[in-house]
C-alpha cells in the first residue's frame, strides 16, 4: 500500500463543520504489530484484529467550520490504528454461504502538519471539530471493511464456473478455489476450516480432449495435532486435473539426443540392423492409448 494515490471524493456535513475529502497519497503504511485471529468465548464467531499501524501520508480536503481550513498537501500522521472485526459463517444446507461480520476502527493519534505557520495555527484553534471529524470519519473506514465482505457475499451469491479461478500457472492452467463445502466456524474447535474445489480447469472457451475421468475427492486426511496450527491438504486429483488440462500442451514428451539413440540401440540392436547404424532413435513420453485412466 505504499506510494499509492486513492481518489476519495466524500463530502462530510453536519451542523458544525463541512469536510471535503478530495484524495489521499499514501507514503508508508508501516507497523501491523497486532495480527490475531481468534474464536471468541463461547460462540462460533472469529474475531480479526489488525493493530499498531502508522500511516503517513498526504491529504487534499477542505475543512469549513468556524474557519476555512484548506487541506491541500497537508501532512498526516495516524499512530496505532487498529481495525477488529468478528466473522461467522452462515449457511443453510453446508454448501451455499456468506460472511456476516460487524467491523470497528480505532485510532490512537493523528498529527497534523500544514504547509504554514498560519494554517498549523488554524489547525490548533480547530482542534476540537477536527477530532469530531476524524471520529466521523472511522465508521467509514469500517465501512469500506464492510463492502468488501458485501463483494464476496455477492460472488458467492452468483457464482458461475470461472467466478473464484485463479491462473496458477498461466492463464491456460486456471485453478478453481470455488468453496465445495461451506466454511466451518464451530465453537469450541479452535478450528477454521475451508474446503475449496482445488481441481485444474479447462481455460473457458477451450475444449480439452483427454477422455479419462478426475476421481472425486471423498476422502479427507487427520489433522494432525501438533504446534504447527496451518494444514494444507492437495489430493492426487489436483495433479491428474493439471496433466488432463496440460496433455495436448506437452505430451507426448519427446527426447531426443545421442545418449538416447546410443542406449536404446544397445538395448534393442535390432532397430539398427534394421534402419542402418546410422539411425536416430527417439523416446517419447504419453499417457496410455485413449486416455482411459488417470495417470495418478
Amino acid at each position: 500500500m505504499n506510494n499509492q494515490t486513492f481518489d476519495i471524493n466524500y463530502v462530510m456535513k453536519s451542523t458544525l463543520y463541512t469536510f471535503d475529502l478530495k484524495d489521499i497519497h499514501l507514503n508508508t503504511v508501516s507497523g501491523f504489530q497486532t495480527k490475531s485471529i481468534k474464536y471468541i468465548d463461547g460462540t462460533d464467531k472469529v474475531e480479526v484484529k489488525i493493530g499498531g499501524v502508522d500511516i503517513n501520508m498526504d491529504v487534499n480536503a477542505e475543512l469549513t467550520a468556524l474557519k476555512f481550513i484548506p487541506f491541500e498537501a497537508s501532512h498526516v500522521n495516524v499512530t496505532n490504528l487498529t481495525i477488529e472485526f468478528v466473522v461467522e459463517s452462515s449457511s443453510d444446507d453446508d454448501v451455499h454461504w456468506k460472511i456476516v461480520e460487524t467491523s470497528q476502527v480505532n485510532v490512537g493519534k493523528v498529527d497534523i502538519q500544514m504547509s504554514s505557520s498560519f494554517l498549523n495555527w488554524l489547525v490548533k484553534i480547530s482542534s476540537g471539530v477536527i477530532n469530531t471529524v476524524i471520529q466521523d470519519m472511522l465508521p467509514k473506514i469500517g465501512g469500506l471493511v464492510d463492502a468488501e465482505v458485501d463483494k464476496i457475499n455477492k460472488m458467492v451469491a452468483n457464482e458461475g464456473n470461472y467466478t473464484f479461478v485463479v491462473p496458477a500457472l498461466g492463464k491456460q492452467f486456471p485453478l478453481n478455489l470455488t468453496m465445495s463445502t461451506a466454511p466451518k466456524l464451530e465453537k469450541g474447535s479452535n478450528l477454521i476450516q475451508v474446503f475449496m474445489d482445488g481441481l485444474f480447469d479447462i481455460p473457458e472457451g477451450q475444449e480439452v480432449h483427454s477422455k479419462y475421468k478426475v476421481e472425486v475427492n471423498d476422502e479427507y486426511p487427520p489433522r494432525f495435532a501438533h504446534s504447527h496450527s496451518e494444514q494444507f491438504y492437495i489430493h492426487e486429483s489436483t495433479i491428474n486435473s493439471l496433466i488432463k488440462v496440460a496433455d495436448e500442451s506437452f505430451f507426448p514428451y519427446m527426447i531426443t539426443s545421442k545418449n538416447v539413440t546410443s542406449q536404446l540401440a544397445q538395448m534393442m540392436p535390432e532397430i539398427a540392423e534394421y534402419y542402418g547404424k546410422n539411425v536416430e532413435i527417439a523416446l517419447g513420453l504419453s499417457f496410455m492409448a485413449e486416455n482411459t485412466d488417470a495417470p495418478i
